[in-house]
């Protein structure tokens, strides 16, 4: 059973994927920091945390803390282990997008003839 860190950065990742796909590709892990309106995950991908949150609606409500762009308000979340679960969902994207790059293309019935 995942964490409930676990699940707010999948939940986030599973939302970035059907809004901005190949998001992760957009994240230096290196320079990842949550409490960092530059460096976390919106900030990284929109140039500032304000301008992402604002255009999915994120912005003044709890909604990027269960989907993991906010560790917390207080500052009393886990960190790191916000940060260690977002690079595992963006690894597991890289790695699932190398496997789909390398996956041999279907030939369609006509090139064959």
């Amino acid at each position: 059973m995942k964490s409930i860190v676990a699940r707010r950065a999948a939940r986030g990742a599973e939302f970035m994927d059907g809004v901005r796909p190949g998001w992760f590709d957009e994240v230096d892990g290196s320079r990842l920091n949550i409490y960092s309106t530059k460096n976390c995950i919106l900030g990284q991908i929109y140039g500032s945390y304000e301008v992402g949150a604002r255009l999915y609606g994120f912005w003044g409500n709890n909604l990027a803390l269960r989907y993991g762009f906010l560790a917390s308000v207080f500052g009393f979340f886990p960190t790191t282990r916000l940060i260690r679960a977002w690079l595992y969902e963006i690894e597991r994207r890289r790695v699932q997008a190398v496997f789909a790059s390398n996956a041999p293309k279907e030939q369609s019935s006509e090139a064959l003839v």
